[in-house]
């Protein structure tokens, strides 16, 4: 069987991309009409870590980025006496994310004139974020105290954006592409595990519209609507619920 290149191409009207290979094979299985493509997970986010590990990613970020409020709660609290978090960030893990270059290879499919539909669908861990997950400054994972700090507005949504971001230079990067995106009228939806992106299920207001206030800072006309949470019935199962995404993809069966 022909290898399938990893990479976009001119000729895609629909595009997937993912650090998870067990997100992407069932994907290139059930969908071998649309591009989906794997975002490189054998390196950490050393434009931030310089070295080190990625337990240490947010005191790495606040010593870069001083006056990032988010990074600032979350080295707060890792301490001895407040240690959930710092048990959290030893658990967590960096990637380099979707590059900039990868960006501009993006934007340049997105102008590339035809009368074809176009959609992209990104995954949020490691992939627009270089971040795997985003946690809160709170000692305990109860929703409450979720819930009580954001209500505290302690940081903003774009602050935590930024962070999961990388450098500025990166979350620059991705508000150009997601403008460019929408000027040419291409449908973007993010597909994610993260817990985050179960909008309009949990029963905290705050958290509810957290991770949608949180993407729109870097791409405004982002709805509620555009994201997709997979991680209960998986990704595929999930695209293929969406009247939209399937009436889109059997126009490429018939190409």
């Amino acid at each position: 069987m022909k290898t399938r290149k990893n990479r976009i191409l001119s000729t895609d009207s629909i595009v997937f991309y993912d650090d998870a290979l067990y997100n992407i094979e069932p994907f290139r299985k059930e969908f071998p009409h649309l591009k989906s493509i794997l975002v490189p997970t054998n390196k950490t986010y050393d434009q931030i870590l310089k070295g080190k590990p990625s337990s240490q990613y947010a005191v790495m970020y606040l010593k870069k980025y001083k006056n990032n409020n988010y990074a600032k709660e979350l080295v707060k609290r890792m301490t001895i006496n407040m240690s959930y978090v710092a048990c959290q960030q030893c658990n967590t893990t960096t990637g380099q994310g979707v590059s900039i270059k990868e960006m501009k290879n993006i934007s340049k499919w997105a102008t590339n004139k035809t009368k074809n539909e176009k959609t992209i669908l990104f995954d949020w861990d490691k992939t627009l974020s270089v971040c795997d997950g985003i946690y809160m400054p709170v000692d305990s994972d109860s929703n409450k105290d979720t819930e009580d700090v954001l209500k505290r507005k302690l940081f903003t949504e774009e602050e935590v954006a930024r962070y999961c971001a990388g450098t500025t230079e990166r979350f620059d990067a991705l508000k150009r592409m997601f403008n460019i995106l929408r000027a040419n009228n291409v449908n973007c939806r993010i597909i994610t595990n993260n817990g985050w992106g179960n909008i309009g299920k949990t029963k905290y207001l705050q958290s509810d519209v957290f991770f949608l206030k949180m993407l729109q800072t870097i791409d405004p006309w982002m709805k509620h609507t555009e994201i997709i949470y997979g991680r209960v019935d998986g990704k595929v199962k999930k695209f293929k619920d969406d009247a939209g995404l399937m009436k889109h993809y059997k126009t490429l069966k018939k190409r």
